[in-house]
């Protein structure tokens, strides 16, 4: 993140010494030209037209508010260089005050900047007092050089909020777009949000977001602190908030009716043993005489029965688990039934564990990474009007390398789900009664929404069933192994942030293609050894 200067603020400051000229009077008619005014009014009061342009010291020029209240210090420098060499190209507007002085509306960068060059005169446009500075330099602004989020959120908020202009009408009066303003407005609106307004890579669509998600600022601090897909970490920290609240609450009703509750469970998600702990889950124990399976409803009897809560093992959701667990086992009469004992488990070597433990994160989190994924397509990639360059040779190139595929995955056979989200179709989704997880739309409504879009945007239906080819073949539960780099990196190049989980699957693939080669080479030296072998034989 460059640094931000802040622009010198010379409404209060001091004035040099030097003589005043008195500033003229504004004709708010327009009907007197700039020569025949100063030609005919009195030298000591001559009078400006509204639009007419006059040159000023820029020392004398009073600097009101700016909405602009940080800039590029590199584009700063090269204005006061620019300034140097070729004086202030274009007019700054000022309207006159009571008290018969300039105040600038819109130029205040330019005029600090032409201080600093030591220039002596500027052109200024004058202008009738507006209703709000505030519109009249956020209209500038928006046409120049970009505003920073922090700046776009404090204009909309005093004109909201001070000058009561509702959103409608300050997109209307801005060039800044409608969506851009309810954003703004929801950020001014929230702490949380404003805490992240100084990040790097936060779109005010996301700090939105982050408005609307009920976090604490403290909560919100993984998504201000990603150093990948920023969207990825908040609906990561979204999800983990209603996990905790679900936990909380089912904890204070567990303890409520006299059920202990245990905050470590017995093994990790992988089933190796905690040795923090004694305890062990019911579902793993039997009666240490009769061998007999403990059943849950039983062992509610026992001195050492407790429940532990939360998420365990895959989830794809929210849903909590509440697991019945003997705090000791051993005291209580239980034992592990035949199997379940860690010593009768094969023993991974440290790097075996990694690789599973990784694997099974990615396991969990590939959903949640696909409808991120899914989201960015829908709501930043196909509402373009214009489809990024090279679409079609991203397409092409897929038709020659993948094409056997396309049979499968290109029609709307299967589960179109995939099109049904990234088009935003409208066509209601099922969640499966059997398959966890799995959800489907009816294809025959996919269709034939379908075709009214590709009658509609031909380029983008056509790009759309080009996706969805890449997403179904990831779809169900460890797809990620099947992720294509190609795909990825057409997502990557036409502005979709990559996940953690996405980059270390890829970096995954790379090694391995790497390994690959570096085999195929080993294959093929050895087959020209043998060539040569063969020809001296002969």
């Amino acid at each position: 993140m460059t640094d931000s200067i802040s622009l010198v603020d010379r409404s209060t400051a001091k004035k040099p010494t030097r003589s005043r000229k008195p500033i003229p009077t504004v004709d708010t008619t327009g009907t007197t030209s700039a020569v025949d005014a100063l030609a005919e009014a009195p030298a000591t009061s001559p009078t400006l037209a509204v639009d007419q342009i006059v040159h000023v010291d820029p020392t004398t020029l009073l600097i009101g508010p700016n909405v602009r209240k940080t800039t590029d210090p590199e584009a700063y420098k090269a204005l006061v260089g620019s300034i140097a060499e070729l004086g202030v190209l274009e007019a700054v507007t000022a309207f006159v005050t009571e008290d018969g002085q300039l105040e600038i509306v819109t130029g205040q960068t330019r005029t600090n900047a032409a201080v600093e060059a030591g220039a002596t005169s500027i052109p200024v446009r004058i202008i009738a007092k507006p209703e709000s500075t505030t519109l009249a330099q956020l209209v500038e602004n928006t046409a120049r050089a970009p505003m920073t989020r922090a700046d776009q959120v404090a204009a909309a908020k005093q004109l909201a909020f001070d000058f009561k202009l509702p959103a409608a009408q300050i997109a209307k009066r801005t060039t800044l777009a409608r969506k851009d303003i309810d954003h703004a407005l929801k950020v001014a609106d929230a702490p949380v949000a404003l805490a992240g307004l100084d990040k790097d890579g936060l779109s005010l669509e996301l700090l939105a977001a982050v408005a609307d998600s009920g976090l604490t600022e403290e909560e919100a601090k993984p998504v201000f602190e990603a150093r990948w897909n920023p969207e990825m970490e908040l609906q990561r920290a979204v999800r983990n908030k209603e996990i905790r609240v679900a936990v909380q609450s089912e904890t204070d009703k567990h303890r409520a009716a006299g059920v202990q509750v245990t905050k470590v469970a017995p093994t990790d998600d992988y089933g190796t043993p905690n040795k923090d702990t004694k305890a062990a889950w019911v579902r793993d124990l039997i009666d240490a005489k009769t061998e007999k399976q403990v059943s849950a409803k039983e062992h509610e009897n026992c001195p050492g029965h407790a429940v532990w809560i939360g998420q365990h093992g895959y989830h794809h959701d929210t849903n909590i688990d509440i697991m019945p667990v003997c705090l000791d086992p051993k005291a209580h009469g239980h034992a592990l039934a035949a199997g379940r004992a860690a010593a009768g488990k094969p023993q991974m070597s440290d790097e075996e564990k990694a690789l599973k433990k990784q694997n099974t994160h990615l396991n969990k989190a590939w959903p949640e990474v696909t409808e991120v994924r899914l989201d960015w397509i829908r709501d930043h990639l196909l509402p373009l009007k214009k489809l990024p360059n090279g679409w079609q040779l991203f397409i092409a190139d897929d038709l020659m390398s993948e094409h056997e595929h396309y049979t499968a995955h290109l029609g709307l056979s299967g589960n179109p789900v995939v099109l049904n989200r990234i088009l935003a179709l409208g066509v209601r989704v099922s969640e499966s009664e059997h398959q966890t997880g799995y959800r489907y739309v009816s294809t025959s409504d996919v269709a034939s929404r379908f075709r009214a879009e590709l009658a509609k945007r031909p380029d983008h239906a056509i790009l759309a069933l080009a996706i969805q080819r890449h997403e179904s073949a990831m779809e169900v539960r460890g797809g990620w192994e099947k992720l294509s780099p190609r795909y990825m990196q057409w997502l990557v190049d036409n502005g979709y942030r990559l996940t953690e989980e996405e980059q270390i699957i890829l970096d995954r693939r790379v090694a391995l293609e790497g390994k690959r080669r570096a085999g195929r080479a080993e294959d093929e030296a050895a087959a020209e050894s043998a060539d040569d072998e063969g020809d001296d034989f002969a």
